[in-house]
């Protein structure tokens, strides 16, 4: 099986995305060390990698992995992949990976099992996921938006563009009225294809954890939150 460059720019935006959520797990920093920019050995070998434009068999990427201590992650996404009759990792199984139910059933166990608090907790399930994102306001470098998913709506805000980081393509300007995809403060994609956004919707509304974490937040600004607004644009020098 293949992990397509498509598929590993994906995997980029979303991993280094989370990366203040998952920097404490404490079986996955043995032996890890950090650039100045705050990247692990395998973030920054996986945007190296997605930086390259090339496809990488899956084995011969894993087998290169600095911390053998996250090989998980990926062996997860590719028995999904499997599961599913896929014959690479791209793209579109990364989304649908990170925004399906099965994501949301492992976020609500880890987030129980931290034990963080009921209004912590909901907040932090409900930004876990990728998620389409209707833009409504810009404000400066930060953007605003509504998640809609049937008669549920939360507002998020704070949010910030992790797309030149690893294309470092300066041609993309998203405005108002877009649907953008996104993960915690991070827009991660600006084409969300009617596939993938009624796939998410469909699986997001299906799961009572995730709906339960959506009437309960409402509205959600990563520049309070957590700090993540703040965070997500050092980690993406803008």
């Amino acid at each position: 099986m293949k992990i397509t460059h498509d598929g590993l720019v994906m995997l980029a935006r979303v991993f280094i995305s989370c990366n203040p959520i998952h920097g404490g797990v404490e079986e996955e920093l043995q032996g890890e060390t950090f650039n100045e920019q705050g990247l692990s050995q395998n973030q920054q070998y996986l945007v190296d990698s997605a930086n390259s434009g090339q496809d990488f068999e899956f084995d011969a990427y894993v087998a290169g992995l600095p911390n053998k201590a996250s090989t998980h992650k990926y062996v997860k996404i590719r028995i999904w992949a499997e599961k599913n009759g896929r014959e690479a990792i791209d793209e579109d199984v990364v989304l649908r990976f990170f925004g399906g139910r099965e994501h949301v059933a492992k976020a609500s166990n880890d987030i129980k099992v931290a034990k963080v608090g009921n209004e912590f907790g909901q907040r932090i399930l409900f930004a876990h996921l990728v998620m389409p994102v209707r833009i409504t306001e810009v404000h400066g470098e930060f953007f605003a938006g509504e998640y809609k998913n049937g008669d549920m709506v939360v507002g998020v805000k704070g949010l910030v563009p992790l797309l030149r980081y690893i294309t470092r393509s300066e041609n993309i300007q998203l405005k108002v009225g877009d649907v953008v995809l996104t993960h915690y403060a991070s827009i991660i994609s600006e084409k969300v294809s009617p596939d993938i956004e009624d796939y998410l919707l469909r699986e997001q509304a299906a799961s009572p954890e995730y709906v339960s974490a959506c009437e309960y937040v409402q509205e959600l600004d990563f520049e309070k939150f957590w700090n993540l607004s703040k965070w997500t644009k050092q980690i993406a020098k803008i």
